[in-house]
């Protein structure tokens, strides 16, 4: 191989590897103070089109923030959404924001607030991996990995070591 080619992959190399290591440290780091923790996506049953992302946000600055959109390559849409019970009724419903005060965590977990994908582009499959953008209104955009578990992780079950695989 000659000299100048090997330049090149070298170079092509590292900045992979270079990209790889951003998006790993902003799952860790933080957008002006927003952690993101505990990211997780369900697996997706047979030909399901959508999909949920489950995380926690933690505001460490002393300035409120607020989520104002999310998206994913995994998928068309990714909406902010919120369940709510009414009686024997659980029904979802669009969030336009979703704040965190200062000093404050907002679990996005099954029967709460969560991020709904829809429009999958190809099946979530445990042990794949998404990026996830998340846009702060005045914190900015942070990038996260979020790992796909198994389609029942966040239940009861899968707390109690019955996860179904």
């Amino acid at each position: 191989m000659n000299r100048r080619l090997l330049l090149q992959l070298a170079a092509a190399l590292s900045l992979t590897f270079a990209s790889i290591l951003a998006i790993a440290a902003a799952s860790r780091a933080d957008a002006a103070g927003i952690e993101v923790r505990q990211a997780f996506s369900r697996a997706s049953i047979g030909q399901a089109t959508s999909g949920v992302v489950y995380l926690t946000l933690v505001n460490h600055s002393s300035l409120p923030g607020r989520l104002i959109a999310a998206s994913t390559p995994a998928a068309a849409r990714s909406d902010l959404h919120m369940s709510e019970r009414s009686g024997d009724v659980v029904k979802m419903r669009r969030l336009e924001t979703l704040a965190i005060e200062p000093g404050e965590a907002v679990a996005f977990e099954p029967g709460g607030a969560h991020i709904m994908l829809s429009g999958l582009t190809a099946p979530l499959r445990e042990g794949d991996r998404l990026a996830l953008t998340l846009e702060f209104e005045t914190a900015g955009v942070l990038t996260v990995e979020v790992p796909v578990k198994s389609i029942a992780a966040g239940t009861a079950a899968a707390e109690d070591g019955h996860e179904a695989h």
